[in-house]
């Protein structure tokens, strides 16, 4: 069996250390050229909602379900929407002048008896253009222990919004007897 000399040895630790280093660097690109295909999210105010919109609705199939949201496409804003789920929980309603579309939106998520208020966020584009708002419930913290029952997951798909509806775990293990 051949003996390592400390030069071998020395040399295949840097090696493997350049090796990891560039997997690393590999591994960090990977993950911001994934990240710059999110669209961006933002704080709004229902003063921004303005033109028309078709709105998605997704939940509300019964009263106490959580994972319910609101979803404002701006009509002719350059992106197609979709929502990735149960079909029979999706609703869809072109058309819509903005206060209307937000209005029936608040409406809808008023289906949770649990529902504390609403947030409005705006949905951007790469460029910083607005593509659509998300009106999300927000719990009280009493109830749940955290404000979110789910997070919305938004990407790209080419020239589409795909929203990923994903219910917080401890939430769904902590409400699985109601």
């Amino acid at each position: 069996m051949k003996k390592l000399t400390t030069y071998t040895a020395r040399h295949t630790v840097l090696t493997v250390f350049a090796v990891v280093v560039a997997a690393l660097f590999v591994l960090s690109f990977v993950s911001s050229a994934t990240a710059a295909e999110s669209p961006k999210l933002a704080k709004a105010d229902a003063s921004e909602i303005q033109g028309t919109f078709t709105l998605m609705t997704y939940g509300c199939s019964s009263g106490l379900d959580r994972n319910n949201v609101a979803i404002l496409k701006k009509e002719g804003g350059g992106a197609d929407f979709s929502v990735t789920g149960r079909p029979d929980k999706t609703e869809v309603k072109p058309g819509l002048p903005g206060p209307e579309a937000l209005a029936e939106a608040e409406k809808f998520l008023g289906c949770n008896i649990d529902v504390d208020h609403t947030e409005l966020r705006k949905i951007m584009s790469p460029g910083g253009d607005i593509v659509g708002f998300e009106l999300r419930p927000r719990y009280d913290v009493s109830r749940f222990g955290i404000p979110d029952a789910f997070d919305t997951r938004y990407t790209w798909e080419g020239n589409a919004v795909k929203a990923e509806i994903i219910p917080d775990p401890y939430v769904e293990m902590s409400t699985s007897g109601d």
